[in-house]
């Protein structure tokens, strides 16, 4: 079901002026191999943005990009794991400002699509149970759902990002909430799926 706000079209419009606008910021910042030669937090920072600018403050209420951190969790619940660190977003005031600082692979939209390493949509932030979580329980680990940092993030979308264009190891997952009601419709679908993995497998090479 399309977005209350937008048709599949308008997403597209939407996306493809997302698409310009870090063409033109990166453009005169490439080596001579067409390689970015900004900083990584950089370009996640700037699409941040630029997401935000264009879909707007309720459909996307919080964008922002948790990174792979190096080494496992040290101690307590989930020590042992592998977990992501907070990066670069845009965010509304409501939502304090910010995400969860670490996210284990174990918990949440966020490590579900690390650990599966593949984009999760999620109509309704309410209703969302990880699929995966009998198969780790049978390996005597425990998985949460989603991780409500703010009470206005209705649904959400995580798209895993990964270096060399796609094909290399996992370095980060992009991550999206929105505030729109899920019993008026859904916000993010295959529209949303296949043009962020595009313009992530374009910007981290």
């Amino acid at each position: 079901m399309p977005s209350p706000f937008y048709t599949t079209e308008q997403k597209v419009e939407r996306f493809l002026r997302v698409q310009e606008a870090m063409d033109a910021e990166f453009s005169s910042s490439r080596n001579a191999f067409g390689l970015p030669l900004l900083p990584f937090t950089t370009t996640e920072m700037q699409l941040s943005r630029y997401l935000r600018q264009e879909f707007g403050l309720a459909y996307h209420f919080w964008v922002g990009f948790y990174n792979m951190a190096k080494g496992l969790v040290p101690e307590g619940k989930w020590m042992g794991e592998h977990y992501l660190t907070l990066g670069p977003h845009a965010s509304d005031a409501d939502h304090n400002g910010h995400g969860c600082s670490i996210i284990p692979f174990l918990k949440g939209a966020c490590g579900y699509a690390a650990r599966n390493q593949k984009t999760v949509i999620i109509p309704n932030t309410q209703a969302w149970t990880p699929d995966d979580a009998a198969a780790h329980k049978t390996r005597g680990k425990t998985v949460e759902g989603i991780i409500h940092c703010s009470t206005k993030a209705s649904s959400e979308i995580v798209v895993p990002v990964f270096s060399q264009g796609g094909k290399g190891r996992l370095i980060a997952v992009l991550d999206i909430d929105s505030s729109i009601d899920p019993v008026d419709a859904a916000t993010f679908d295959t529209t949303d799926q296949d043009h962020l993995e595009t313009l992530l497998r374009k910007y981290f090479p």
